[in-house]
């Protein structure tokens, strides 16, 4: 049962990596000396389909998916109750822009890890998690991105999105700290189905 286990989720992994691939070949090139793409190439990549003014509402895509975390010994838990935001950028993206800095927070190597740190103990980091949410909802408020919460079963379904390729972003307390998600999907006409597990998860822990 650990095998099988074990194999489904290098299967959700492979697919989480291979449309990841596919999106970074459609993205700008970014020159050799770069590590990372610059704010500006960020929001160049991320305008190819999404105008700053444009809406992704009133489509006739709708998305339905489950998070759920399934342990070494094969035990699942459900991200119940827990709020997922479906925004044209990816949470990085999102971060950036919004001004906050990796930077400022010693032995943290990722905003999916802040994300997660933040929400577990906001003592530690007072208003990051309050913050982030904030950034967030702006998407939603400005006709860019929806809001769901999942019911008991960790399961959720939005409806009413255009056509294109979208990210489910989202953290919650699953673990000794947390899971985050900035999960890549491609919308088409219809229903649409993914699933949130920790092969395709930013971070966890």
């Amino acid at each position: 049962a650990l095998k099988s286990e074990e194999l489904k989720s290098l299967r959700y992994r492979n697919d989480s990596l291979e449309g990841r691939i596919s999106q970074l070949e459609s993205a700008p090139k970014i020159s050799n000396g770069d590590l990372l793409p610059r704010i500006s190439q960020i929001n160049s990549a991320s305008n190819i389909m999404f105008s700053p003014n444009q809406k992704i509402r009133d489509g006739n895509c709708n998305l339905q998916f489950e998070a759920v975390v399934t342990s070494l010994n094969g035990k699942s838990k459900e991200a119940f109750y827990t709020e997922f935001f479906v925004l044209p950028y990816d949470f990085e993206y999102v971060m950036r822009k919004g001004g906050i800095q990796l930077k400022d927070f010693t032995g943290i190597d990722t905003y999916a890890e802040l994300w997660a740190r933040s929400r577990k103990n906001a003592f530690l980091f007072p208003d990051i998690n309050k913050k982030i949410r904030a950034l967030l909802l702006d998407f939603e408020d400005n006709g860019q991105g929806k809001r769901v919460r999942t019911d008991v079963d960790g399961s959720a379904s939005i409806s009413g999105f255009k056509k294109g390729n979208y990210y489910v972003i989202g953290t919650a307390s699953l673990g000794k700290v947390g899971v985050t998600w900035s999960v890549p999907v491609s919308l088409n006409s219809g229903n649409n189905k993914i699933s949130l597990t920790l092969a395709n998860c930013s971070w966890s822990l």
